[in-house]
């Protein structure tokens, strides 16, 4: 299946006259045609005929990645095959905390952030743990208020055992998942840094 990556420009962009332009900084979506009817595609609705897709990011080879990963769900859509768990986001919260009471890890600090979490995924129309992406890790991180203070670790995303490493076993490519989890650790180590917390 053809997907094609383009960029929509902003008013202001110097390319706007390319939208293949590699490296101009605007957003890369995806244009494809679907010809099923009319289904769902990780929450995301999947229309006959024409679809366009944000790539959710401004950089071209990650986006090729992307698209080679939809080109592989959508052949095996076609093909009847069994697509990638769409696991949510809470679901992965609720399962991060259960694992952490089960070994008799204090739940206070990381039912508080697991909250936050939630709710701010549900503010901004993100529900599958295949949404989470850098930016939106970092934007989370941006809508935390900063305090000083001693408290124990908080909401550690990207630890070995953090709720978006939980994306391994729902069937999310390890390449993704990488770059995505290397920032949630970035973001978890500074907002513990900027709190004074130490890491559990």
């Amino acid at each position: 299946m053809e997907i094609t990556i383009y960029r929509r420009h902003s008013a202001g962009c110097k390319r706007k006259d390319d939208r293949y332009h590699p490296r101009c900084g605007c957003p890369l979506w995806f244009q494809f045609n679907w010809s099923q009817s009319d289904t769902t595609l990780d929450g995301k609705k999947l229309r006959r005929g024409q679809n366009k897709w944000s790539a959710q990011t401004c950089i071209w080879s990650y986006a090729q990645t992307k698209a080679k990963r939809l080109n592989s769900d959508l052949e095996a859509l076609l093909q009847g095959k069994p697509v990638r768990q769409n696991i949510t986001l809470k679901a992965a919260v609720d399962e991060w905390l259960e694992f952490r009471s089960t070994n008799k890890l204090d739940n206070t600090k990381a039912d508080l952030m697991g909250r936050k979490l939630t709710q701010w995924c549900e503010n901004n129309d993100v529900v599958l743990l295949s949404a989470i992406t850098t930016e939106r890790v970092m934007k989370f991180r941006m809508s935390l208020p900063f305090r000083t203070g001693n408290s124990s670790s908080l909401f550690s995303l990207g630890s070995r055992r953090g709720p978006l490493q939980l994306g391994g076993r729902y069937g999310l490519h390890r390449k993704e998942l990488h770059s995505e989890h290397s920032a949630a650790s970035a973001v978890s180590h500074s907002v513990q840094a900027e709190r004074g917390c130490a890491t559990v």
